[in-house]
């Protein structure tokens, strides 16, 4: 792994999705040691988070929550364009500009101008969940998988196999290579550059939000059991599978979401 002072790995804990200010991030040593539970408290339901610079973005239901990742404060807070929107996930494009998932209204707002604003809304959006924006677009995890490009005018079409339904989340773990997980099903699928799924690990519990690490390659998996479980990802020309699990110390009260910071 990496020696601590180079990464750490960041978790949010949504413990109950709701305005409760009780939720709050987490972080941990690369090795899964050394596990500070209450890192940045006073949100409410922290899910998805993506790293610009010095900063953490969180989505935190109805606000997008800017932390200062050396001082672990709360920088900022920039409030929805409209009421309930169900923040879900945070991504950050090739030219720096932060994209949010809002679940409950079927759109990706877009940070601009110190401002969250309506970027697409679309039918196609509604219950969009994970997000991750890459070269050739910004591709949507909802009940199927699309992908949004990032120049001009919004365009939104469908994205990978269509058959493969109830997604939460996309992660990229090579040059056209990604990692899809499903909600009900409990699974996590590789994306082929063909747009065919390929079942790489069915697991019992339900997974969130996962995260690649490539120099590890390491693929961090929040689990259902209120624990974030390690596997070791073995990538060949045509496929992606997974080897042994590693240990992992468990964060209670709702892990989901790990996002790695560089410290």
């Amino acid at each position: 792994m990496s020696p601590v002072a180079a990464a750490v790995i960041l978790l949010s804990n949504v413990n109950g999705y709701e305005k409760n200010g009780l939720g709050y991030l987490s972080m941990a040593s690369p090795d899964g040691t050394g596990v500070t539970t209450r890192w940045v408290t006073g949100l409410n339901g922290p899910t998805g988070m993506a790293i610009r610079g010095d900063s953490l973005y969180v989505a935190d239901i109805d606000e997008l929550v800017a932390i200062d990742l050396p001082s672990g404060r709360i920088a900022r807070r920039y409030p929805a364009p409209e009421r309930q929107p169900g923040l879900n996930d945070v991504a950050v494009g090739p030219d720096g500009a932060i994209y949010v998932s809002a679940s409950a209204r079927g759109a990706v707002y877009r940070l601009r101008a110190d401002e969250l604003e309506t970027w697409v809304r679309d039918e196609r959006l509604k219950d969009a969940n994970g997000l991750l924006a890459h070269s050739s677009g910004l591709l949507v995890a909802r009940w199927t998988l699309h992908r949004i490009n990032l120049d001009g005018e919004p365009v939104i079409e469908p994205f990978g196999d269509q058959d493969v339904t109830d997604l939460e989340t996309v992660e990229e773990v090579g040059a056209d290579r990604w990692l899809v997980t499903t909600v009900g099903a409990n699974r996590i699928l590789e994306l082929e550059p063909s747009g065919r799924m390929r079942p790489v690990l069915e697991r019992e519990t339900y997974s969130a939000d996962i995260e690649y690490i490539p120099a590890e390659r390491l693929l961090l998996v929040p689990s259902g059991e209120n624990r974030l479980v390690a596997f070791r990802v073995v990538l060949t020309r045509t496929s992606a599978r997974t080897s042994d699990r590693c240990a992992w110390p468990g964060v209670q009260e709702g892990s989901r979401t790990p996002g790695r910071a560089a410290g």
